[in-house]
């Protein structure tokens, strides 16, 4: 059968943002890999689905931050994967 496709990648690294909790840097990706995907996936509401995909990432500081910041965090991560051309969590 001849050749019908073919992908190449440069890296299998992803993008990340760059968040500094209380002077320490941690790296959350703005794509998701497959136990991202089955980790959101577990959860009933997409908020959990996130908080525990931001704890995997950041620890579980993530569930101690205000509403404020939170809210923030999940904007510039959003604007990112917009920017990627990333689809919302919320669809296929």
């Amino acid at each position: 059968m001849p050749q019908v496709a073919r992908i190449d990648f440069d890296t299998v690294e992803r993008p990340f943002i760059v968040v500094n909790l209380s002077g320490e840097e941690h790296e959350l990706p703005i794509t998701l890999d497959s136990s991202d995907l089955e980790l959101v996936g577990q959860h009933d509401e997409p908020a959990d689905g996130m908080l525990a995909l931001m704890a995997k990432y950041l620890g579980d500081v993530v569930y101690r931050l205000g509403d404020y910041d939170l809210k923030r965090l999940l904007s510039v991560w959003n604007q990112q994967r917009e920017a990627l051309g990333e689809p919302d969590l919320g669809e296929s």
